[in-house]
């Protein structure tokens, strides 16, 4: 749903993903965009029929939560190491999306008042990609409630944004909470 104000040079939301399940099907694609979180078979699937469907998919993919719920990865970093992602599923080109540690202990109100404007969000990313020198910016986790992340994603109009992630999943022998979830303010 939109907001009334279109004024808002920002868009902000929330994403809940489910609790994390053990194997690569367990992982989620994200578009942060628009939003979505899809699931490992409708990028990765094994219907011949859909391949041009999935590229479409693998083409927007910015970021990989990987089966733990803890782990983000762009599709472009080193899958034979980190992770693993099939060349022949995903054989075209990956996006290379970075993303960098900005602030700890932050909180949904506090994450309220973080830059709303894209200059300053923009700002924000690229202070700490200077103080991450050396860093990759290809994978980060475990993440931890409270962290915010600033991310610019990639492609050839790229977008920069900030992500707070609002909770982890935890498990234990009575309870499994919700999976992972994000809260998301991009850039217009």
């Amino acid at each position: 749903m939109r907001r009334g104000d279109s004024l808002l040079t920002y868009q902000d939301y929330t994403l809940r993903l489910p609790v994390p399940a053990t194997g690569v099907a367990a992982r989620r694609f994200l578009q942060l965009r628009a939003g979505l979180a899809l699931p490992a078979y409708t990028v990765l699937g094994t219907t011949t029929s859909l391949k041009t469907q999935q590229a479409a998919l693998q083409s927007i993919t910015d970021l990989i939560v990987q089966p733990d719920g803890l782990t983000l990865v762009s599709p472009d970093a080193d899958s034979s190491v980190t992770f693993k992602l099939n060349r022949r599923r995903w054989s075209g080109t990956r996006r290379a999306t970075r993303i960098y540690r900005y602030q700890t202990n932050q909180t949904q109100a506090s994450f309220a008042n973080q830059p709303a404007d894209s200059i300053s969000i923009k700002n924000v990313y690229n202070g700490v990609t200077a103080a991450a020198a050396g860093s990759l910016g290809k994978i980060i986790g475990p993440v931890a409630t409270g962290e915010v992340y600033a991310f610019k994603t990639g492609g050839t109009t790229p977008r920069y944004g900030l992500l707070l992630v609002v909770s982890v999943p935890t498990s234990t022998a009575t309870t499994n909470t919700v999976g992972l979830q994000l809260e998301v303010r991009m850039a217009k």
